[in-house]
Protein backbone atom coordinates (compact mmCIF):
# COMPACT_ATOMS: atom_id res chain seq x y z
CA UNK A 1 0.00 0.00 0.00
CA UNK A 2 0.97 3.33 -1.19
CA UNK A 3 0.25 6.75 1.37
CA UNK A 4 1.38 10.28 0.75
CA UNK A 5 2.36 11.81 3.72
CA UNK A 6 3.25 15.99 4.09
CA UNK A 7 7.15 16.78 3.87
CA UNK A 8 7.05 18.55 7.55
CA UNK A 9 10.12 19.65 9.52
CA UNK A 10 10.19 15.88 11.03
CA UNK A 11 10.58 14.00 7.62
CA UNK A 12 12.34 16.73 5.35
CA UNK A 13 15.73 14.97 5.99
CA UNK A 14 14.72 11.65 4.78
CA UNK A 15 12.79 13.38 2.19
CA UNK A 16 16.02 14.33 0.72
CA UNK A 17 17.58 10.90 0.45
CA UNK A 18 14.79 9.94 -2.12
CA UNK A 19 17.25 10.05 -5.53
CA UNK A 20 16.97 9.45 -9.47
CA UNK A 21 19.79 8.11 -11.50
CA UNK A 22 21.92 11.17 -12.56
CA UNK A 23 21.08 10.19 -16.48
CA UNK A 24 17.36 10.55 -15.78
CA UNK A 25 17.58 13.31 -13.76
CA UNK A 26 16.34 16.15 -16.20
CA UNK A 27 13.13 14.26 -16.67
CA UNK A 28 12.38 14.74 -13.24
CA UNK A 29 13.68 18.13 -11.76
CA UNK A 30 17.14 20.19 -13.24
CA UNK A 31 18.91 19.14 -9.51
CA UNK A 32 18.89 17.06 -6.54
CA UNK A 33 18.24 16.18 -4.64
CA UNK A 34 14.42 16.42 -6.22
CA UNK A 35 12.83 16.92 -2.69
CA UNK A 36 14.52 20.35 -1.78
CA UNK A 37 13.65 21.93 -4.77
CA UNK A 38 10.14 20.48 -4.16
CA UNK A 39 10.35 22.41 -1.28
CA UNK A 40 11.60 25.90 -2.31
CA UNK A 41 9.09 26.05 -5.28
CA UNK A 42 6.24 25.35 -2.57
CA UNK A 43 7.57 27.97 -0.19
CA UNK A 44 7.49 30.78 -3.24
CA UNK A 45 4.25 29.34 -4.92
CA UNK A 46 5.91 28.31 -8.57
CA UNK A 47 3.37 29.18 -11.58
CA UNK A 48 0.79 30.88 -8.11
CA UNK A 49 -0.29 27.67 -6.76
CA UNK A 50 -0.49 26.51 -3.98
CA UNK A 51 2.30 24.02 -3.30
CA UNK A 52 1.97 20.41 -1.31
CA UNK A 53 5.39 18.73 -1.13
CA UNK A 54 4.86 14.83 -0.24
CA UNK A 55 6.58 12.14 0.75
CA UNK A 56 5.30 8.43 -0.93
CA UNK A 57 5.56 6.01 1.42
CA UNK A 58 5.10 2.22 1.02
CA UNK A 59 5.55 -0.17 4.28
CA UNK A 60 7.01 2.44 5.85
CA UNK A 61 9.61 3.08 3.49
CA UNK A 62 10.27 6.30 1.84
CA UNK A 63 10.00 5.57 -2.31
CA UNK A 64 9.15 8.82 -3.83
CA UNK A 65 8.45 12.14 -3.74
CA UNK A 66 5.91 14.37 -5.85
CA UNK A 67 4.83 18.27 -5.23
CA UNK A 68 1.17 18.67 -5.90
CA UNK A 69 0.35 22.49 -7.18
CA UNK A 70 -3.48 23.47 -6.35
CA UNK A 71 -5.50 26.75 -7.66
CA UNK A 72 -8.69 26.21 -9.26
CA UNK A 73 -10.47 22.85 -11.07
CA UNK A 74 -7.01 22.12 -11.94
CA UNK A 75 -4.31 20.26 -9.87
CA UNK A 76 -1.01 19.98 -11.39
CA UNK A 77 1.61 17.34 -10.66
CA UNK A 78 5.37 18.26 -10.64
CA UNK A 79 8.67 16.54 -9.67
CA UNK A 80 6.99 13.02 -9.47
CA UNK A 81 9.53 10.35 -8.46
CA UNK A 82 10.09 7.49 -7.42
CA UNK A 83 13.60 6.51 -6.09
CA UNK A 84 15.67 4.68 -7.87
CA UNK A 85 16.21 1.32 -5.77
CA UNK A 86 11.79 1.48 -5.72
CA UNK A 87 11.95 1.50 -9.64
CA UNK A 88 9.65 -1.18 -11.02
CA UNK A 89 7.45 -2.87 -8.30
CA UNK A 90 4.19 -0.92 -8.68
CA UNK A 91 5.12 2.41 -6.77
CA UNK A 92 4.22 4.82 -9.69
CA UNK A 93 0.90 3.82 -10.60
CA UNK A 94 0.24 3.06 -6.86
CA UNK A 95 1.40 6.46 -6.61
CA UNK A 96 -0.64 8.34 -8.94
CA UNK A 97 -3.73 6.13 -7.43
CA UNK A 98 -2.88 7.68 -3.66
CA UNK A 99 -2.34 11.21 -5.49
CA UNK A 100 -6.15 10.97 -7.14
CA UNK A 101 -7.64 10.06 -4.01
CA UNK A 102 -5.34 12.73 -1.91
CA UNK A 103 -6.75 15.30 -4.49
CA UNK A 104 -10.10 13.82 -3.86
CA UNK A 105 -10.34 14.46 0.02
CA UNK A 106 -7.94 17.48 0.21
CA UNK A 107 -8.98 19.43 -2.20
CA UNK A 108 -12.71 18.58 -3.37
CA UNK A 109 -13.07 21.72 -6.26
CA UNK A 110 -10.46 19.68 -8.33
CA UNK A 111 -11.91 18.11 -11.44
CA UNK A 112 -8.63 17.06 -13.79
CA UNK A 113 -5.42 16.58 -13.28
CA UNK A 114 -2.13 17.74 -15.22
CA UNK A 115 1.24 17.03 -15.28
CA UNK A 116 4.10 17.49 -17.94
CA UNK A 117 6.71 14.36 -19.44
CA UNK A 118 9.52 14.45 -21.37
CA UNK A 119 8.63 12.85 -24.87
CA UNK A 120 11.84 10.30 -24.71
CA UNK A 121 10.85 8.73 -21.01
CA UNK A 122 8.54 6.25 -22.41
CA UNK A 123 8.15 4.51 -19.50
CA UNK A 124 6.29 7.04 -17.75
CA UNK A 125 4.77 8.36 -20.53
CA UNK A 126 3.11 5.08 -20.85
CA UNK A 127 2.28 4.40 -17.04
CA UNK A 128 -0.01 8.22 -17.41
CA UNK A 129 -1.65 7.30 -20.42
CA UNK A 130 -2.94 3.83 -19.21
CA UNK A 131 -4.21 5.83 -15.95
CA UNK A 132 -6.17 7.91 -18.54
CA UNK A 133 -3.90 11.29 -19.63
CA UNK A 134 -4.02 12.36 -22.63
CA UNK A 135 -1.38 14.82 -24.61
CA UNK A 136 -2.91 18.56 -25.18
CA UNK A 137 0.27 20.44 -25.52
CA UNK A 138 3.79 21.05 -25.80
CA UNK A 139 5.67 23.39 -23.74
CA UNK A 140 8.05 26.17 -24.64
CA UNK A 141 10.96 23.25 -23.73
CA UNK A 142 9.39 20.44 -25.30
CA UNK A 143 7.80 18.98 -22.53
CA UNK A 144 4.35 17.13 -23.67
CA UNK A 145 1.19 18.43 -21.53
CA UNK A 146 -1.14 15.64 -20.48
CA UNK A 147 -4.20 15.89 -18.73
CA UNK A 148 -6.84 13.54 -17.05
CA UNK A 149 -10.21 13.87 -15.01
CA UNK A 150 -9.71 13.08 -11.47
CA UNK A 151 -12.59 10.54 -12.23
CA UNK A 152 -10.29 9.07 -14.86
CA UNK A 153 -7.49 8.52 -12.08
CA UNK A 154 -8.89 7.08 -9.22
CA UNK A 155 -11.55 4.53 -10.94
Amino acid sequence: MVELVPITRENWRAALEVAVQPERLHWVASRQPVALMILAKSYVRMDSQVWHPLLIVSDDENVGVVALGTGGDVAWVHHFLIDERHQGRGHGRAAMRAIGEWLREEVPDVTRVGLNVVPENIAAFALYRSLGFERVGTTLAGQWITMTWLDDLTA
